[in-house]
């Protein structure tokens, strides 16, 4: 089988994430499919390098970054090592499913506008956690793509991923498998945008979608570590809140000149928005806009609901899966 997949790993000091990032990888159902694991080492931390020697069956380069570099330099810099067609991405913190680089693979092989493979994800404390926190699957990514079934692969286009953007970052990082071309484009694009280091997955996608359409997997395949070090938690709110909206702005001045009114896009879709995902969605819009900004797009009047309470959002959840579990509805 063709090697087809370069793995991309970019790790800081972290030893003990690193080891089950790796093991994810050698635990991938057609590991014939993946041509090399580049693992890039970015915090002087040579244990990162003994446990690469754990894992003598994969094809690992291991890379010691020395002077150590920017986050953005470090990342682009490790993606663009990919020598194969496509590039997987995985932070050292996450592992994925076995059936992600497959998964992926199939996906982009069989729909060749498409340029990138996304899934959703499920965010975890640790290894052995079993109640994982929330997965990352929202009823806004199902709305703009037509309401389909949640067991199959969805198709999103530009407008569809710009739309999302707009809201919050719909995808995780650890998910993507890119096209490699694609990716080298945006990578040269983005590459100096460094005031938006920590949305720049958001910006990425964004431009993904803008060379073609991305292949979304509904059914999570990626297990993303929820600790103490995520930025979201570590930093002063007031600053993640003013990178967020600047971020939004991004979004929105692109889809303008595309054309695009995001505002439009998001009335069309919420006018047809079933009852039971009104709260979800309400939530999403809250996390990026005002209430009084709702009402200046014109897009309030689509709600009847008032944002849930944390709690009460939880116990919702909870009771939801529970009648599933039972019902099978």
């Amino acid at each position: 089988m063709n090697k087809q997949v370069t793995v991309c790993i970019t790790t800081t000091g972290r030893p003990h994430f690193l080891r089950s990032a790796l093991q994810s990888v050698q635990n991938q159902i057609n590991r014939d499919l993946i041509g090399e694991v580049v693992v890039s080492e970015n915090k002087g931390d040579r244990s990162s390098e003994n446990v690469v020697r754990e894992f003598p069956e994969l094809p690992i380069r291991y890379i010691f970054r020395q002077p150590t570099l920017p986050m953005i330099p470090h990342m682009f810099s490790t993606f663009r090592q990919a020598q194969t067609s496509y590039v997987a991405i995985l932070n050292d913190d996450d592992w994925w499913c076995s059936n992600h680089v497959a998964q992926a693979v199939a996906a982009l092989n069989a729909n060749p506008p498409v340029t990138a493979y996304v899934a959703a994800s499920l965010f975890t404390k640790d290894e052995s956690d079993d109640h994982p926190s929330w997965i990352d699957r929202s009823a806004a990514v199902w709305l703009l793509a037509g309401m389909p079934s949640w067991l199959k692969l969805w198709i999103l286009d530009a407008k569809s991923i710009l739309a999302l953007g707009w809201l919050y970052t719909p995808f995780h990082w650890s998910t993507l498998v890119a096209r490699t071309t694609a990716l080298n484009e945006i990578l040269d694009f983005l590459e100096n945008d460094a005031f938006h280091t920590h949305t720049i997955d958001r910006l990425v996608f964004n431009h993904l979608a803008l060379r073609g359409s991305l292949c979304y997997n509904p059914v999570a395949d990626t297990f993303v570590r929820w600790h103490a070090q995520n930025w979201v938690k570590s930093q002063d709110q007031e600053k993640v809140f003013a990178v967020i909206r600047s971020t939004i702005q991004l979004t929105e001045r692109l889809a303008a000149e595309q054309g695009w009114n995001l505002r439009e896009v998001w009335a069309k879709a919420l006018s047809r928005m079933p009852r039971e995902v009104e709260d979800e969605l309400l939530y999403r819009f809250l996390l990026a806009h005002t209430k009084e900004e709702l009402r200046k797009y014109g897009l309030e009047r689509f709600f009847h609901v008032q944002p849930p309470r944390r709690r009460l959002r939880a116990l919702r959840n909870v009771l939801a899966n529970a009648k599933h579990f039972v019902l099978g509805d």
